[in-house]
Parts: structure tokens; C-alpha cells; sequence
């Protein structure tokens, strides 16, 4: 997307303007003289609905609704006061970097529901004393971790690989444009319907672009827009524009039938499924040509906990590698989800969230595994699963000889600190991992862990 710049003077017009839900999220450092920001949020109306509070004694982590002054503190980067703490002022440059970003988008556990502007604003100068966090984080309110920059990671990204790529005393502000926006996209019966709404939505224009088709729509009153489209290609744009982009949507049949974004729904599977048979096989999709027997199923199930370690995916069985369809035999449908639902709880370890279809594409039978991401990685194929609890604050570990993951480990200290990496664990008392599970990865192919 495309950035500018905008005076904090001009950001916290904006913010005011806004109005709606005002929420702020605080990583506190405690200081002689009060608590320093060491990284700060302000959201504003992007859907959070209650907060957080993980305390870890000089480290606290706060995610709270506040009044509009406490806001503007934040924003100009002045001393306040919140709840009983007093929060020092720090030094921001007067300029913040803003960007664009379409409704439907996920960031920090939150989606966004609306449009909306994320400005940037980083410290003036390195601030002293304030460098990466480090050492144990053993929160008194909430789960602990191996290391302080993975806390900040599980509150602030839920997760995310960005762990820790800001400053200290940088600041990042949501602010939500709820004027005009695609609330849903509907694709089924050879037509796109898109869902419009928002007070400034009359008037502009909605378009449908694709290599294979486009076509462009006034819109005359919040509401459905339905374009009827024959084929859509592999990357399809949905733009609401005045004429600058206002919102939109990017329609994919590369990503699995399960769409990330639950604000594009389909109505036609065995056209998407089509879509992603012609696509060929990537990181998110595998073709099998057999269904899974009791010698085999390692070689066809392989994709399972490979997709769960990755960003889900989906396992279409019945198709050969050069895209024919082979189907599954005289088998039906209920023998095929069964065999595939027991062999899947009986050989992933742990089991992740999954669904098993059956359609018929050219006359044959075609089954169809869709795998989410996985909250409790990393997944493998083997009888023993290792010993860790699930927890869906993702932290990174390494089990031994393996490389680094997401997921919670519950181990004893002594085994965190004999791992190749120690900042990658978080500690509870259990028994250490058994080393022997293959962590399933598609061959050939990088996985985003």
C-alpha cells in the first residue's frame, strides 16, 4: 500500500475526528521516576471488545479502553496517569508514516472490520537505558514465556513473526474509516454479489477486475451489487473507488477452499475446486492420487501436519500430479470422510482443526482435506505426540534437534536451558518432548513457520 506523511498535530485532529471506541495498548517499563512506553498502540472503533492486563512485576502489558485524553497523551508522547502508574513522557518525531489498509484485514487478533489509516511514529533519538527487552517473562496475570520479546510478540501481533521490529518508544496508531466499506463478497451461481455499506457509499464506484473479466458499477445506496461473471481468473480484484480506493477485496483460488478471510464466502466448491486444480500444487496446495491405506498413509497424510505447521492448506485426493482427475475408486462418499477422519486423529500429533468434503468433478469422486493453521505447532505425523499442552499465545522453542517453531512448551527449566537455542522455550513443569516425531514439511517447499 501506499504511504505518506502526516504531522502528529494533523494525527491527533484525526483520531479526535474519528470518535468511536478509543483503546490503547502499553508495553510499561518500570523506571525510578514511573513507567517508560516502551511500545505503544492506539486503536481506534477496529473491534476490540475487552481488555488485557499481563503483569510481570517491571514489565507490565495493559490493553485497555480509555477516554479521549488519555489517547491524545499517548499520541503527543506526554506524561499521564493510568490506573495508579504514572507513564513518562518520550521523545517522537513530529512526523508519522501513514498507510492504508483495506477492511477484512487481520493484525493483532483483531479483524478489521473497517478501512482504516495505521500511522507510525518512531522515537527521535535512541532514549537511554531503553534498549531490547530481555531475561524471562513470568507474568503474574496471564501465561509466562522463555523471553520478554516473545511476550511482546503474543500481545501485540498474537503471534506474529514481527516480534520485536520497533524502536523503543515507537508508537503505531489504527484508525478506522468506517464512511464507506465491502462489508461481504458473495461468489456463487456465476455471480459476484458485493455487499456495500457506509454513509458515503452512494456515488462511488464498485469494480470487478480480473485477466479475464472487468466491469465497473455506480453505486446508488448502501447494499448488494451483483456482477454475473462466467470464470473468474486466479486473482480477482473487488475495488470500491471515488476515485481513489476506498476498500477493497483480493478474491484467490490459490489459498485452499477455506478462505483466511471470512468476509469472501463461495457458494459453487466444485468451481473453486476447479480453480485450484488448474492452479497446480504450492505451499498451500497438494494433489494425491490414491486415498491413504495403512502402508501408505505417511506418503499421503505427509501434507497434514505440514499445512497446520504452515498457513493451513488444502489436501485435494483424486487428482494426479499433472492435474487429471483419477478418483477414488468404487468408494463413496461416507467411506471416504470416515477413512480419512480416523486416519488423520489416528496419525497427527496433535490433531489440528480440519474438514474432510467429497465432491465429484468430470464424473469421478474427488476428497477434499482443509487444514487451518495450527494454534498448537508443531503437528507431525507419529504415534507419540510430544509433550507439550496446547495454548493458543504462541511463544517459539526448539525441540532438540529441530529448528525453531511456534507453539507453548511446558518443560522444566534444566531442559529450556539445554536447548540449542534457550530464548526459545517458556517453562512449566513436564516431561521433556520426545525427539523421535518427524515434523512433517512438504518436499520441495518453504514453509512459513
Amino acid at each position: 500500500m501506499d504511504t505518506t506523511q502526516t504531522d502528529v498535530s494533523d494525527l491527533v485532529a484525526q483520531v479526535h475526528a474519528a470518535g468511536g471506541a478509543f483503546w490503547v495498548r502499553l508495553a510499561l517499563e518500570s523506571r525510578a521516576d514511573g513507567w517508560f512506553p516502551l511500545l505503544a498502540e492506539v486503536l481506534v472503533d477496529v473491534g476490540l471488545a475487552e481488555g488485557r492486563l499481563w503483569d510481570a512485576g517491571d514489565l507490565v502489558l495493559i490493553e485497555k479502553q480509555v477516554a479521549p485524553g488519555v489517547v491524545e497523551a499517548v499520541l503527543l508522547g506526554a506524561g499521564f496517569e493510568l490506573d495508579g502508574r504514572t507513564i513518562l513522557p518520550v521523545q517522537r518525531r513530529l512526523q508519522a508514516i501513514r498507510e492504508w489498509v483495506p477492511s477484512g484485514r487481520r493484525y493483532g487478533g483483531v479483524r478489521l472490520a473497517y478501512p482504516a489509516f495505521r500511522f507510525a511514529l518512531d522515537p527521535e533519538d535512541t532514549l537511554d537505558g531503553a534498549g531490547q527487552p530481555s531475561g524471562l517473562f513470568v507474568n503474574r496475570s496471564g501465561p509466562s514465556f522463555a523471553t520478554r520479546v516473545m511476550a511482546l510478540s503474543a500481545f501485540f501481533q498474537h503471534g506474529s513473526d514481527a516480534a520485536w521490529n520497533q524502536r523503543p518508544g515507537s508508537l503505531t496508531a489504527w484508525v478506522a474509516d468506517s464512511r464507506a466499506w465491502i462489508r461481504h463478497v458473495s461468489i456463487g451461481d456465476g455471480r459476484v454479489t458485493v455487499d456495500l455499506a457506509g454513509d458515503e457509499v452512494s456515488g462511488l464506484t464498485i469494480q470487478l477486475s480480473s485477466g479475464l473479466h472487468e466491469e465497473s458499477r455506480t453505486v446508488e445506496a448502501p447494499g448488494a451489487v451483483t456482477f454475473t461473471v462466467a470464470t473468474l481468473d486466479r486473482e480477482t480484484l473487488v475495488l470500491l473507488t471515488d476515485p481513489i480506493v476506498r476498500d477493497l477485496r483480493s478474491i484467490s483460488t490459490m489459498g485452499g477452499l477455506r478462505s483466511e478471510d471470512d468476509t469472501v464466502s463461495w457458494h459453487e466448491p466444485d468451481v473453486q475446486l476447479d480453480a485450484l486444480r488448474f492452479g497446480g500444487e504450492s505451499e498451500f496446495v497438494e494433489f494425491k492420487s490414491v486415498m491413504p491405506t495403512p502402508k501408505s498413509k505417511v506418503g499421503v497424510l505427509k501434507a497434514i501436519p505440514a499445512f497446520a505447521n504452515g498457513q493451513g492448506g488444502t489436501l485435494l485426493i483424486g487428482i494426479d500430479d499433472d492435474n487429471s482427475v483419477v478418483g477414488l475408486g468404487d468408494l463413496t462418499t461416507d467411506e471416504v470422510k470416515d477413512r480419512l477422519t480416523r486416519m488423520i486423529h489416528d496419525s497427527v500429533v496433535p490433531i489440528p482443526a480440519f474438514r474432510v468434503e467429497c465432491l465429484e468433478l468430470d464424473g469421478l469422486l474427488v476428497a477434499i482435506v482443509e487444514v487451518g493453521p495450527g494454534a498448537d505447532k508443531p503437528y507431525a505425523l507419529s504415534g507419540n505426540p510430544p509433550a507439550f499442552s496446547p495454548d493458543t499465545a504462541p511463544t517459539r522453542f526448539l525441540l532438540p534437534g529441530r529448528r525453531s517453531s511456534p507453539g507453548r512448551l511446558h518443560l522444566p527449566l534444566s531442559v529450556v536451558t539445554a536447548c540449542a537455542d534457550p530464548a526459545t522455550s517458556t517453562t512449566t513443569d513436564a516431561a521433556p518432548p520426545d525427539p523421535t516425531p518427524e515434523v512433517a514439511r512438504l518436499p520441495g517447499r518453504s514453509h512459513r513457520w
